[in-house]
């Protein structure tokens, strides 16, 4: 049997905790699941769209540490508030310091180009998918010229 993507085993660990409580861990709202065959190539997600958030920030010692309680480590936040908590993180630590944790070099003008394009192709295939399910108005220039702005940004 094969085993599922790591997408596929994020949507199902979404879904569940969903299903046991829909809403935000942090502020509470009603969170909502993405909307099916978009995926990653999406424009910015809703402020409710449910998220997996961990409890703990990125460079936490006991983050990366064994698990043998199976203690939960993640929880169900809207897109708002885990947003507002990695840029809260990124703030106190610092990007530097979290690539050097995870062994990311900073990014070279090669990689940033990469990443440009990258999301070029997303948008391509955003647009494909809004087509394909019948929503042609909302592909509108204007809103493409946007997100390729936000992308330069």
């Amino acid at each position: 049997m094969k085993r599922p993507s790591k997408g596929q085993r994020l949507a199902f660990r979404r879904a569940k905790l969903w299903n046991a409580n829909p809403h935000c861990h942090w502020c509470g709202c009603l969170t909502q699941l993405p909307a099916e065959g978009l995926g990653r190539c999406a424009p910015r997600p809703p402020d409710n769209q449910a998220t997996i958030d961990h409890l703990r920030f990125r460079l936490h010692p006991q983050r990366q540490e064994p698990n043998p309680q199976m203690e939960e480590r993640t929880v169900l936040s809207c897109w708002k508030c885990n947003n507002d908590r990695n840029r809260e993180e990124m703030k106190a630590v610092g990007i530097e310091k979290i690539q050097e944790s995870s062994g990311s070099p900073p990014a070279s003008k090669d990689k940033l180009i990469a990443v440009i394009e990258r999301q070029a192709g997303q948008i391509r295939r955003l647009k494909d998918a809004l087509i394909r399910h019948g929503l042609r108005e909302e592909v509108s220039r204007a809103m493409l010229v946007n997100v390729i702005a936000k992308v330069e940004e």
